[in-house]
């Protein structure tokens, strides 16, 4: 009995061993911390890494931000040629405070994988970037939401990718430089200057 225990639990492991280890997916938004001035810019990529045997094919999915401190506006998010052409990407703001951005390729679905999602060891691949612009002082999180069911993500083949894990960012947006003083040499040799003039045209005068 001991014996025949022994095989079932060897071939159990060894079943396991061969499957396909189908996803190990992150969904990102880089990088996770940064800061910017009112009225200055702060860039968030959205990003994908890791492995996935049929390949990645698209991604439906919303991002939400504080719109009191950070603005987006449509033609602020630029997609990348990673999973094909850029302009089948669509971004729309449904909410003052939630961009809906998506692309899908999957014109060869079925057949080979359009790109391999295997970046272990090596760069996230960059999906899209999210060009805010700072609005006032204060803190925000570029999260994303779940408001409308929550990112979908695709295999090559049209079939959804269910395994993921997602990880948010942060934009402190901080007051802007301060105006650089005018040295006092400077003032006081502008002064002496337009004091030699008036002295000048005095002197002509009489």
């Amino acid at each position: 009995m001991k014996k025949i225990m022994l095989i079932a639990v060897v071939l159990c492991s060894l079943v396991l061993m061969a499957m396909p280890a189908f996803a190990s997916v992150v969904l990102d938004l880089n990088p996770p911390d940064q800061s910017t001035t009112v009225g200055g810019p702060a860039t968030v990529e959205l990003r994908v890494s890791g492995t996935y045997e049929f390949g990645f094919g698209g991604y439906i999915l919303d991002i939400g931000w504080n719109p009191d401190i950070l603005t987006l506006s449509e033609s602020d998010v630029n997609f990348t040629n990673a999973i094909g052409d850029p302009t089948l990407g669509s971004a729309f703001i449904t909410d003052p405070f939630s961009v809906h951005v998506s692309l899908a390729n999957l014109a060869n679905a079925g057949d080979v994988p359009i790109n391999p999602l295997d970046t272990t060891g090596g760069e996230p691949i960059v999906l899209a970037t999210l060009n805010f612009t700072g609005a006032a002082l204060g803190s925000s999180a570029v999260f994303f939401s779940y408001e409308y069911g929550g990112p979908w993500l695709s295999d090559a083949g049209g079939y959804d990718i269910l395994d993921y894990t997602t990880s948010d960012a942060n934009v402190n947006v901080t007051e802007g430089p301060p105006a650089v003083p005018i040295p006092q040499t400077l003032l006081l040799f502008g002064s002496g200057l337009f004091g030699i003039v008036g002295l000048r045209r005095k002197s002509h005068q009489s």
